[in-house]
Order: C-alpha cells, then structure tokens, then sequence
C-alpha cells in the first residue's frame, strides 16, 4: 500500500514540476486573459503566455465560433465556449484581458466580437493583420490596443481641402 501511494505521489510531483518548468512561471501579477480564437494565432499566443517566464499574462479561457473546438483544450487551456459567450465568461472567469487572436477576420466580424467584448469590462487587444505578420517574432507582442478605425468597419476617409472644394 505504501508502494502505490509512494509511485502516485512521485508522479503527481514529477508532473507538477515538468509543467512548471515547461511553461514556466506565472508572474503574481499576471492577468487573467481570455483568448478569441483557438486556431494557429490562438494557439501561438497561449504557448507564448504559457513559456515566458514570468509572463504578465494568465490564460484562463479560449472561445471560438468553430463548434468541434468547443470543448477541447489548447495548451490545457479549454475552449470554452463560443464568442456570444465572452461577456457570461469574463464575468464567471474574473477576466481582465480580452485578446482577439484572428489575425484574417472580416471587418464585420471583427465588428461583432468587438461589440460583445464591449459588454465586458475587459481590456481589448487584436492580434495584427495577416499581412503584418511576415516577421516571425512574438505575436503577443505584436498585440495592440483597438483603435477607433478597427471599429468603423470600413476604410477610414480623410479629408482634405480639394475635396472639400469638389463638395
């Protein structure tokens, strides 16, 4: 009997330190962030929160709209559910980041997740266009702010003195 206790309590240790040094360790800090999307720009940022050492960020949810990835996990991180889930979601999970991680979304869609996020007291970041990411470095670095123009969804007009004259 002691035998088997002792092989358990081996395993559960040498799984619990593999993982920590696997993915790391989570900075006390760190803010508990949901990821929208759970394809290859998901699954990149979830390995890029769960290695950096010390990372400020604390994956806790994925959603996506791809019902056969509901329920699944990514990294041990579970696919929660779908986008119209985010504000029930945020608010169960006490999240503080929303990243939106699908760098080809259609400006309406985008439009739509952004206006569900915008029930949510969460902090919003959009991983960039898949034009912009021809450089192989950190997606999660490249995440940034929404901006006003990500909310148009469509190009933004300036004006200028010409064309108000043609006016």
């Amino acid at each position: 009997m002691a035998s088997i206790v002792g092989v358990i309590m081996s395993r559960v240790c040498y799984s619990y330190i593999f993982k920590t040094l696997k993915f790391g360790a989570v900075s006390k800090d760190a803010k508990r962030t949901m990821i929208v999307g759970a394809g290859d720009a998901g699954n990149k940022i979830v390995t890029e929160m769960r290695t950096g050492d010390g990372s400020p960020y604390l994956p806790v949810a994925i959603v996506d709209d791809d019902e056969s990835k509901v329920g699944r996990r990514l990294m041990e991180i579970p696919v929660l559910g779908r986008t119209e889930d985010i504000p029930k979601l945020a608010e169960e999970l006490k999240v503080d980041i929303i990243v939106i991680a699908i760098p080809s979304l259609a400006k309406e869609e985008k439009k739509r997740i952004l206006s569900i996020c915008s029930e949510t007291i969460c902090e919003v970041k959009n991983v960039p266009y898949v034009h912009e990411l021809l450089s192989d470095c950190d997606l999660l670095g490249q995440a940034r702010k929404i901006n006003i123009e990500d909310l148009l969804g469509r190009d933004v007009v300036t004006m200028t003195c010409e064309n108000n004259k043609k006016l």
